[in-house]
């Protein structure tokens, strides 16, 4: 479950890297939910695209996530990571955000795994 983890976050990040919000759409169930520390409550794949769009359109850029843990049973699988990414300081200066993220992945039928539960600090 860890390799299938890492795939998923190097795949997430390329797709941010490449500022392709359809693409990180795509990670998400359709009654995914966001929550960002700073924003509110982000529900479902659609408003997701949109936030990632804005985040886009501000300036971010370079995102990583490192892989700290994964826990998986029946019920589904949670993911825990360090995540980096480059934007701009309220001061428009170049800066490096950095934090901790939660993920809750739900199992598919086909063995795959979506988003459903995406939080960060």
């Amino acid at each position: 479950m860890e390799e299938q983890i890492e795939n998923i976050y190097r795949a997430w990040d390329a797709a941010f890297d490449h500022k392709n919000s359809e693409r990180l759409a795509s990670f998400y169930s359709d009654n995914a939910k966001l929550l960002p520390p700073t924003h509110e409550v982000v529900d479902g794949r659609q408003a997701i695209k949109t936030f990632w769009e804005g985040l886009f359109k501000a300036g971010m850029s370079g995102h990583t996530l490192e892989l700290i843990t994964v826990e998986d049973d029946h019920r589904g699988t949670v993911g825990v990571a360090k995540w980096s990414a480059k934007g701009k300081g309220r001061d428009g200066t170049e800066r490096t955000f950095s934090g901790s993220v939660v993920h809750l992945f739900e199992k598919q039928q086909d063995g795959g795994l979506k988003l459903w539960l995406h939080t960060w600090n």
